[in-house]
């Protein structure tokens, strides 16, 4: 590694094999960083293991098995190596493909020729995937939820439907959402999560698929992980720890277990599940698609 243009990058050129793909990718080079790689290089490489192996605990067998895609939203992104070297690690561990890439950083507002260069390589090397930047936390949530009737049925509503059976199309709208992320990851955002925490709490709530995992590290060096409840109820901590010579220890909360994923998210809820979480108002708005001119009782 080497610093080139405030960043810690690759090395440009790779001996005799020329010129490196991902040399314009970059993470933060601030030198009093807990978490700067040149003067602190197990930091970073021990969290990416410490997620690969959550991932790897936490997804379904079939999504091993069958290479299914996986969906990826970053929060404070910025040049992109930790993300791509994450990545990576996961794509080698689980064989499992990227289909979705979604990348979150006020620096993507008005982005400098040298985060254009890092955009290029990046997509490149995820050739495939669909990719997708945003300069705030907001613009995410206005652009990707908008209004987002289902989540706050599910979330908020104590309604019990009392008539009728929810149609399976009702039970697919509800709880098969492909907007849904199986991971999420902040690294090194401090900005971001001191100005945003109630986005931040809100895209774990709002983003994350039931069984889906949220990552954080921090300076000094503290990594937190969450997950989202099977059932899609809660987001709880699971692990926090912080790092202290040379190895991370438990700080605030016990290390708990990671659970599997649901095998998909159309089967996180039964419908009785559904009743109980109050998706009458979706039920009823299923079926006023199919007859306008229906009456509620």
């Amino acid at each position: 590694f080497e610093v080139r243009d405030d960043f810690v990058s690759p090395i440009s050129h790779l001996g005799r094999d020329g010129s490196n793909p991902v040399s314009y990718l970059g993470e933060c080079a601030d030198r009093s960083c807990g978490c700067y790689r040149i003067k602190s290089p197990k930091v970073r490489t021990s969290f990416a293991e410490y997620c690969v192996n959550a991932m790897c605990k936490a997804l379904p067998k079939e999504t091993k098995t069958h290479h299914l895609p996986i969906s990826y939203v970053s929060v404070g992104s910025g040049a992109l190596y930790f993300d791509w070297e994450f990545l990576e690690r996961l794509r080698q561990s689980t064989g499992a493909s990227i289909s979705r890439i979604t990348l979150i950083d006020s620096l993507y507002d008005k982005p400098t020729w040298r985060l254009s260069k890092a955009f290029q390589q990046f997509d490149d090397w995820f050739f495939g995937a669909k990719i997708t930047r945003y300069a705030s936390l907001h613009e995410f949530l206005r652009t990707e939820f908008p209004g987002d009737a289902a989540t706050r049925v599910l979330a908020h509503s104590s309604h019990t439907a009392q008539h009728a059976s929810i149609t399976e199309r009702a039970l697919q709208r509800c709880v098969s959402d492909e907007r849904w992320y199986q991971v999420m990851m902040q690294c090194d955002a401090v900005q971001v999560d001191t100005q945003a925490a109630s986005s931040l709490q809100a895209l774990r709530t709002r983003a994350i698929q039931p069984g889906g995992l949220a990552f954080c590290l921090t300076n000094p060096p503290e990594r937190t992980c969450w997950q989202r409840s099977a059932n899609g109820t809660a987001v709880d901590i699971i692990d926090s720890s912080a790092w202290w010579y040379m190895k991370w220890e438990p700080s605030r909360v016990p290390e708990r277990k990671v659970q599997p994923m649901p095998p998909c998210a159309s089967a996180w809820l039964t419908t009785n599940a559904l009743w109980r979480q109050g998706v009458h108002a979706c039920r009823i708005a299923v079926l006023r698609e199919d007859f306008p001119n229906m009456h509620e009782a």
